[in-house]
């Protein structure tokens, strides 16, 4: 083997070794967050994103609070969750107003 194919082949085996270390990094990393995104969760939650990495859990978070956003947007449009004559709030006519 020549002097400079020994020469590239090192330059290969630190740049695998390189990219090695910096993969270990980066699964140490997501299992941490992993770990305190799972910490911060009810432990109903916890148990529907136990078998998931970090990733995945906040993908599936914002999907699920996202659809219960949009539900809570199409309620309050269309008047469904407004209850006029549910006693909590006085009608005008009863304010002392002219109804």
């Amino acid at each position: 083997m020549s002097l400079k194919n020994m020469f590239q082949m090192n330059q290969v085996l630190m740049l695998l070794e390189l990219t090695k270390t910096k993969f270990k990094k980066h699964m140490d990393e997501m299992v941490d967050v992993g770990c305190l995104t799972l910490a911060t969760m009810t432990p109903e939650l916890q148990k529907q994103h136990e078998d998931m990495v970090a990733y995945e859990m906040i993908q599936n978070l914002k999907d699920i609070y996202e659809e219960q956003a949009r539900h809570e947007r199409y309620e309050t449009s269309s008047g469904s969750s407004c209850h006029q004559d549910d006693g909590l709030y006085p009608s005008v006519g009863k304010a002392g107003f002219p109804s």
